[in-house]
């Protein structure tokens, strides 16, 4: 068996499929989108709480890892 991990997103982008997901998320907590571009998606890109962000990423990143295949 052979294992492979994409460490900088070149075989698949899970940034980017990760920030759509957010934005999904987003519109059910605040609809405000993006606010910051220049933060990375779980520190401060959004105007969620840490705790929001946090009970977020726990509750979906086994689903979002999944789905990114």
């Amino acid at each position: 068996m052979r294992i492979g991990v994409d460490i900088d997103n070149v075989i698949s982008n899970f940034e980017e499929f990760l920030v759509k997901e957010y934005l999904k998320h987003d519109k059910t907590l605040r609809n405000t989108g993006i606010i910051d571009k220049t933060k990375w998606v779980r520190d401060g890109m959004f105007d969620w709480t840490d705790k929001e962000e946090q009970e977020f990423y726990k509750s979906n990143i086994e689903k979002l890892g999944e789905s990114n295949d």
